[in-house]
């Protein structure tokens, strides 16, 4: 199998947190359920960093078990994908 990428009936489910203010400012743009773990990404443009409140809010996530992280291109997301697929048992 190809790293990070999701074979038929694998189970995964996610998506795209829109910004709001009815929303806690900082939280990952996408959130996903992936072999039951939960994997939290911050989506950016290469060359780009996360605000401080990005970075926090990650690790929040990280300290309460989570899979999380920043993402600029689909190698970085598949990466994290593996991390829960490997923790999940699949």
């Amino acid at each position: 199998m190809m790293r990070g990428m999701r074979q038929k009936g694998e189970p995964i489910f996610w998506f795209k947190v829109h910004g709001s203010g009815m929303q806690r400012a900082g939280e990952p743009d996408l959130s996903i359920t992936y072999h039951g773990q939960s994997v939290k990404a911050e989506l950016k443009q290469p060359g780009k960093k996360p605000t401080s409140l990005q970075i926090r809010r990650l690790e929040q996530y990280r300290d309460a078990g989570a899979i999380a992280g920043v993402v600029t291109n689909t190698d970085e997301l598949a990466s994290l994908l593996d991390q829960a697929r490997k923790r999940g048992g699949g």
